[in-house]
């Protein structure tokens, strides 16, 4: 087929890279001059940083962010509004671009075939607007990606170094956080010192009264902007808002247990796909589980939000039309993914002023898609555990046998962090 050898031919990679460098050329100066952005509330976040003031607001807008998100940003603010503007779309530009090109090439480790090409095509559509807003969303898509491409490649340190990044970007990141602790318990004691460290950092910069009072303000403005009930009934695209365009109301206490059960649900599948298949898969699992669930159940989550699932669309295109030939498949999944890119001009055609259903259906259909290709072991990331892997497991027993024993003699119960019952 000729699309499959276009997109096998590894020249065709110094294109997509031009695609994607005139993309942050493009974008970043569209933010220099344009009104249309988001970057006012990280602004204004670093800026109180600097000056040692109050991080946070009483109400549901401004800063909704860690601290370190206030620390990320400042040195934007150094710079001259424009040029800060225009190096920020640069920076979440290049690392969703970094994220993609990190998780094709463990694709290409797994199975030899080259998907960077077609999860960039498909996958810039729908991050177009995300992009040109200076979006936060698409720099955690990105380390998202390259977090879990470590995790496949059992590079623990380093996925732990893009979690942590990811969870100064946005707190969003710690759904990932918990899935990869709940699936990998070995994988716990990294994660507590990533997170003791990235907690630690701004009182490097910063005295400790500030700096606690910058944590008692985050807890209290998310309790504030997490709490649904205090958004206007149509400014958000999660299911309950979707079910609301169309007349079905849930009460909060019905929102918060279907979350739960969700959450619980996402877990247990990760977690088999893990013990089944292996990392490769359940990396790939972990994913898209946290993108689902970001985007069907956070309850501010936003249309031009959706951004962080065009590099999951780009993913399994590209699996269905390289590597098995399912051109059917594929032309859906572009489908879909372009149903949610021009989200708003179809919707208010069909409800005017409600323009927020689309999104959570079409992520729903997705998520759909990928429990079918699972039960069809056409998922990526199959072929199951490799010999690093096997051997791995082996030792993460081991260990776990040697600390149950020292902890009995020492008169404990066993109870360890030492293994996940691999």
């Amino acid at each position: 087929m000729a699309l499959g050898k276009l997109l096998k031919d590894p020249a065709d990679l110094r294109f997509v890279w031009i695609i994607w460098g005139a993309l942050m050329i493009g974008m970043g100066v569209v933010g220099a001059v344009t009104i249309h952005t988001v970057t006012g509330a990280y602004e204004l976040g670093a800026e109180r940083w600097l000056a040692g003031e109050m991080l946070y607001d009483t109400g549901i807008h401004g800063f909704l962010y860690l601290p370190q998100s206030a620390m990320l940003y400042a040195p934007m603010t150094m710079l001259p509004e424009a040029i800060g503007a225009f190096v920020w779309r640069v920076l979440m530009i290049g690392i969703l671009a970094a994220g993609c090109f990190a998780m094709s090439r463990e694709v290409k480790r797994w199975h030899d075939v080259e998907l960077f090409p077609i999860m960039t095509l498909v996958s810039l559509p729908i991050v177009l607007d995300g992009a040109r807003n200076g979006q936060m969303t698409l720099g955690m898509t990105g380390v998202m990606l390259l977090s879990m491409a470590a995790l496949s490649g059992g590079k623990y340190w380093q996925m732990t170094l893009w979690l942590m990044l990811g969870l100064a970007m946005k707190p969003l990141m710690l759904v990932m956080i918990l899935l990869v602790g709940g699936v990998y318990l070995h994988l716990v004691p990294r994660l507590l010192a990533g997170m003791l460290v990235l907690l630690g950092l701004p009182f490097v910069f910063k005295g400790y009264e500030y700096v606690l009072a910058q944590y008692a303000g985050f807890g209290d403005m998310l309790l504030v902007a997490g709490d649904p009930s205090s958004v206007a009934p149509f400014d958000y695209c999660d299911v309950f808002g979707m079910l609301r365009v169309f007349g079905v109301d849930v009460a909060l206490g019905g929102q918060m247990m279907g979350r739960l059960i969700v959450a619980a649900i996402v877990f247990g599948v990760c977690w088999v796909v893990a013990r089944v298949w292996g990392r490769k898969r359940g990396a790939v699992m972990i994913l898209i589980g946290t993108a689902g669930y970001l985007m069907l159940f956070n309850p501010r989550v936003e249309a031009n939000t959706y951004g962080m699932l065009g590099p999951v669309f780009g993913l399994l295109a590209g699996w269905a039309f390289v590597k098995e030939g399912a051109t059917m498949r594929g032309w859906l999944l572009v489908v879909m993914m372009l149903l949610i890119a021009g989200n708003y001009e179809l919707t208010k055609l069909i409800t005017p002023g409600k323009t927020i259903w689309l999104p959570p259906m079409v992520c729903g259909l997705l998520m759909v898609y990928v429990f079918v290709m699972l039960m069809m072991g056409r998922l990526p990331g199959g072929g199951g555990k490799d010999v690093d892997e096997l051997a791995e497991e082996a030792e993460v027993r081991e260990r776990a046998k040697k600390q149950r024993a020292w902890a009995l003699l020492s008169g404990g119960d066993g109870d360890d962090w030492g293994g996940d019952g691999e």
